[in-house]
């Protein structure tokens, strides 16, 4: 019998959450052992990415990892993974993304969905273009929804 998965040292990954396949990377649950707080640990290792194209994407995530604004996903850690040689990025773990929590909005009325949804990602995409960060991929899947409701924006690699 093996024992539990640990990455990066001290993130245990929670078998029981299926991992989420992206295009370019792969996101385990996991609990920080050293924190016992659930985060995301984001692999970058799409099967057709070049090492150099790897590197591209974790700096431009990387660059996000400066912003601070409500609404825009906070980096907790990175680095390269020493088994396997790629990328990583942690992020906290968000159950719910606005393509699985969107199916309440078709019911409200559309200034209902700008203010809660709209306006808020607006923010952060006026935010990060300030500060010269551009998101490239917005799309329903990196606008995660929070245990209150609250729009967070991942992502930043494309």
């Amino acid at each position: 019998m093996t024992g539990p998965t640990i990455l990066a040292d001290h993130y245990v990954v929670l078998s029981e959450v299926p991992v989420r396949v992206g295009g370019m990377s792969k996101v385990h649950c996991c609990t920080d052992s050293r924190s016992g707080k659930k985060v995301a640990f984001k692999i970058i290792e799409g099967h057709q990415l070049t090492d150099r194209v790897e590197r591209e994407i974790f700096e431009r995530e990387l660059n996000a990892s400066l912003l601070r604004h409500k609404n825009i996903a906070l980096i907790l850690d990175s680095g390269i993974d020493e088994d396997s040689g790629h990328p990583y990025l942690v992020y906290d773990w968000v159950d719910s993304d606005l393509r699985k929590s969107g199916q309440g909005f078709a019911r409200e009325r559309p200034d209902d969905f700008l203010d809660k949804i709209g306006i808020p990602i607006l923010d952060a995409l006026v935010y990060a273009h300030l500060r010269e960060v551009v998101h490239r991929d917005l799309k329903p899947s990196n606008i995660l929804m929070d245990g209150v409701g609250v729009p967070i924006l991942t992502d930043f690699g494309i």
